[in-house]
C-alpha cells in the first residue's frame, strides 16, 4: 500500500488490542484507533504508518456503540489513562474479559473458552496507592498530572476517578506549600529543579496516610512543609522524602528520609494485616485483592501437608493468608524493604510457618535446598516471569502453579513457555482497575 499518512478512511472496529486501542483495517492493513469500540464505524486520519501497521485518530463518527455513554474521566484523550472511560462498566467488564481470552488463546493456538470476571466493591477512588509528578505551567504555577506513556509530556490533573478527592487536596496543599517555600520544582524536558512529584498510600482498614516526596535534593524546609501538612491533615501518619538525583521516575530507587511520624501504614486483606512501607509492593484495589487471593488459594487447593512457594511475594499478601492452609510457606522477594515488611507482618499476625527471604526469584533453590515444593504461586511485575525464572521452575517438579498476572499479554508469552510441561485448568480474570486498559488474571496450571 502507498503511503496512507495524512489520508482518511472509513474503518470499522473488529476489536480492542491490548492497550485498549481500537482494531480496524484499511484494506488489508491493521490500524490502531484511540476511542473507538467493537461494531463503531467512524472516518479516521492516518497519523503514522508502519511496515505492517497504521495509527490513526477520529475524524468523525459514522455509527456509535449503544454502549457509549459520557465521559467519566476528564482527561482521557491526553493522559490515555482510562480508554474505557466513556462505555458502561458492564460492556468494559466483556470487553476485557475478550482481551485476556484472545491473548492467550494467540498464543497458545488453543480455545479456553468463557471466562469469569470479578469487580472489586469501588469502581471509582478505588486505588490506595497514587504516584503523581509535578511541573509548572505557562503562568509558573505548580500542577500535577502524569506522563503520557513513553513520553516525558505531563497531563495535568484536576481530577481522577480512580484516585480519592482527599489525594487530591493534600496534593494541591504540597503543591502550595512547596511554591511558599520556594523550593525548585523539576523540569523532565529541560532536565532542571529538584522536586520530582509525589507517591501517596492510604489503608482501608485505617484511614491513614503516607506520603513520600519524590525529590533530587534534600532540603532543609521539608521539615517545615513536613509539619503544615500533618497539621492540615489528621489522618496523615507518615512524611518521607525519597532522594535520588536522576531525572527518572522509578520511585523506589532514592535514598528515604522520614520527616513526620511513621512511612508505613497498616492494611487488611482477608484475615491479614499488613504494615506496608512506601516501597513494599501490594495490591493497589484492596477489595478487589481480597476477592483475587481469595480465589487465588482456593484454586491451588492447599492442605496442611503442602509445601508453598510464593515468589515475587512482596509484604506477604499471598504468602501470609496461604499459610493457614498449608504446612510452610517460603516467600521470594526482591525488594529488601517489602521483605522486612512481610516479616514484621508474619509476627504482627503471630504466622511462625513462613520464612521471607531477599532474593532475585531465579535463586529460590538457595534457601530452600532440596525441599520438594508442591504449590507455586508467582505473581510477577508487568514484565513477566524472566526467562531464566521460567527455565528453574520447569526443572523443577511442582504440581502446582497458580499465575496472577497483571498484564495478559506477557502472561500468554509465559504460559506458552510453562505449556511443555503444565496444562491450564483455569483462568479468571479481575477487574482491579476499572476505567483502564489494564485487568488482573488468575490462571491455574497443574502438572501433565
Amino acid at each position: 500500500m502507498q503511503n496512507i499518512v495524512d489520508k482518511e478512511f472509513i474503518v470499522n472496529c473488529i476489536g480492542i488490542n491490548n492497550y485498549g486501542k481500537g482494531v480496524c483495517k484499511i484494506d488489508s492493513l491493521v490500524c490502531f484507533v484511540d476511542d473507538i469500540y467493537p461494531n463503531e464505524v467512524a472516518k479516521v486520519k492516518v497519523i503514522k504508518e508502519e511496515k505492517n501497521l497504521a495509527y490513526a485518530k477520529i475524524v468523525e463518527f459514522v455509527k456509535t456503540s449503544e454502549h457509549r455513554i459520557s465521559p467519566v474521566c476528564d482527561h482521557p484523550t491526553e493522559s490515555g489513562s482510562c480508554p474505557f472511560n466513556n462505555i458502561t462498566y458492564e460492556y468494559e467488564l466483556e470487553l476485557k474479559k475478550e482481551i485476556v481470552r484472545n491473548n492467550i488463546e494467540r498464543a497458545l493456538k488453543t480455545d479456553i473458552g468463557n471466562i469469569n470476571i470479578t469487580s472489586g466493591d469501588k469502581i471509582s477512588g478505588y486505588r490506595n496507592k497514587v504516584t503523581v509528578f509535578f511541573s509548572l505551567d505557562e503562568q509558573n504555577k505548580p500542577f500535577f498530572g502524569s506522563f503520557i506513556e513513553k513520553t516525558n509530556k505531563l497531563v495535568r490533573i484536576t481530577s481522577c476517578i480512580q484516585i480519592d478527592s482527599e489525594f487530591v487536596s493534600i496534593i494541591n496543599t504540597l503543591l502550595n506549600l512547596i511554591r511558599k517555600y520556594n523550593l525548585e520544582i523539576t523540569d523532565f524536558i529541560n532536565k532542571k529543579g529538584y522536586i520530582k512529584g509525589a507517591s501517596l498510600r492510604k489503608s482501608e482498614y485505617t484511614n491513614k496516610i503516607s506520603i513520600m516526596i519524590l525529590s533530587r535534593k534534600d532540603y532543609s524546609e521539608f521539615k517545615d512543609i513536613s509539619n503544615e501538612l500533618s497539621r492540615a491533615f489528621k489522618n496523615i501518619t507518615g512524611i518521607s522524602v525519597s532522594i535520588d538525583n536522576s531525572f527518572d521516575t522509578f520511585i523506589y530507587s532514592g535514598v528515604e528520609h522520614v520527616y513526620f511520624g511513621t512511612p508505613e501504614i497498616e492494611e487488611k486483606l482477608l484475615n491479614v494485616i499488613y504494615r506496608v512501607s512506601n516501597k513494599s509492593f501490594l495490591q493497589v484495589n484492596t477489595s478487589c485483592a481480597s476477592k483475587l487471593y481469595e480465589k487465588a488459594i482456593s484454586l491451588a487447593s492447599l492442605n496442611k501437608n503442602d509445601i508453598v512457594l510464593d515468589l515475587y511475594s512482596g509484604a506477604g499478601g499471598i504468602s501470609l493468608n496461604a499459610s493457614k492452609y498449608s504446612k510452610i510457606v517460603y516467600g521470594i522477594e526482591e525488594v529488601s524493604e517489602a521483605v522486612d515488611n512481610a516479616k514484621y507482618n508474619a509476627s504482627l499476625n503471630s504466622i511462625k510457618n513462613v520464612k521471607f527471604y531477599a532474593s532475585d526469584a531465579k535463586d529460590y533453590r538457595k534457601f530452600i535446598g532440596k525441599t520438594k515444593i508442591d504449590v507455586l504461586f508467582v505473581d510477577p511485575p508487568r514484565t513477566g516471569i524472566k526467562r531464566e525464572v521460567i527455565n528453574v521452575i520447569l526443572k523443577d517438579d511442582i504440581n502446582t502453579i497458580i499465575y496472577i498476572s497483571c498484564d495478559s499479554f506477557t502472561l500468554a508469552n509465559d504460559l506458552k513457555l510453562l505449556s511443555s510441561k503444565y496444562i491450564i485448568k483455569k483462568v479468571e480474570a479481575f477487574n482491579m482497575f476499572p476505567r483502564t486498559r489494564h485487568v488482573e488474571t488468575v490462571c491455574l496450571l497443574t502438572k501433565k
